[in-house]
């Protein structure tokens, strides 16, 4: 029989793991890869029969539409060889989706809002922490996984975390994912797992907003900066930690500082900060966007 190739390119990860999804639910297809191009852009391509790959592309592009911005929704038939060769999308890895129940992701706008709603996972539900990243336009997402039932109470307690810190983009709970679900998985975290009296963040558009907050912040409070990301949409996020008056200072120091310097984009302090957040979010040198 002739075989096709789908590809469907999205904008946010929970569209594109929504898409995925039911995609292979739906089909006998097989995943050829997956890439992104920026501004949040995420591409997947499947391949199989003509008939297969056309019902996957169609209900993957109306379960996206439900979930965020469609992009592109395409079937090609017959694809040289040659045409693929120098493809970017090839070797996705999988990520073991058969070890849990369920896959939560919770996608923000801004570093703030994520760190905010992912301590809050972490501590509502009996969930692992299995990574988190960028994609560009300022989205960043987190996933954990767990039981059904643990992994719906903690993306209800990370969305409403991340509302209160910043801008909440999307949230996703999927029941026994589709092994295909595996490739979209973010980095793991690497960083150590510890204990500290608080976690505090500066986010600011540009450099500039961050050199003042840093600044502001080491002169008006013993902190320790453990991390400084350079993320996409050009933002840029000081992370410190210390006891929680010193970081509380800080972060109010350090917030007034880089509003006047540049644009403020968000300021968060954590009490006690998850061990899973800790390492996930406050390494100086292994995090997914330095």
């Amino acid at each position: 029989m002739a075989t096709a190739l789908g590809i469907l390119e999205v904008r946010g990860m929970v569209a594109l793991a929504a898409a995925v999804d039911v995609m292979f639910k739906a089909a006998s297809v097989e995943l050829v890869g997956r890439h992104m191009i920026g501004s949040g852009w995420l591409t997947v391509v499947i391949e199989g029969t003509t008939a297969d790959v056309q019902t996957a592309i169609d209900i993957g592009r109306d379960t996206a539409s439900r979930h965020g911005e469609v992009i592109t929704a395409a079937v090609v038939s017959r694809v040289e060889a040659e045409a693929l060769a120098s493809m970017p999308h090839v070797g996705a890895a999988l990520a073991d989706t058969q070890a849990y129940e369920a896959l939560g992701i919770l996608e923000t706008k801004g570093v703030v809002p994520l760190v905010a709603g992912t301590d809050a996972m972490v501590k509502a539900g009996d969930v692992e922490l299995a990574g988190w990243t960028s994609i560009g336009g300022a989205l960043v997402h987190a996933f954990v996984t767990g039981s059904v039932g643990d992994v719906e109470a903690a993306i209800a307690a990370g969305e409403q975390a991340a509302r209160r810190a910043g801008e909440f983009h999307r949230a996703l709970v999927l029941s026994q994912p589709e092994t295909a679900v595996g490739a979209l998985f973010p980095p793991k975290a690497r960083g150590e797992r510890r204990t500290c009296g608080a976690l505090g963040i500066v986010e600011t558009t540009g450099y500039v907003g961050s050199v003042a907050a840093s600044d502001a912040m080491v002169k008006e409070a013993d902190v320790n900066f453990v991390r400084l990301t350079i993320g996409s949409g050009g933002r840029v996020a000081t992370v410190v930690e210390g006891r929680l008056d010193d970081v509380t200072t800080a972060i109010r120091c350090g917030a007034a500082r880089a509003a006047a310097a540049a644009e403020l984009n968000g300021q968060l302090v954590i009490p006690r900060a998850d061990e899973a957040v800790m390492a996930a979010f406050s390494d100086a040198d292994k995090g997914p966007l330095d």
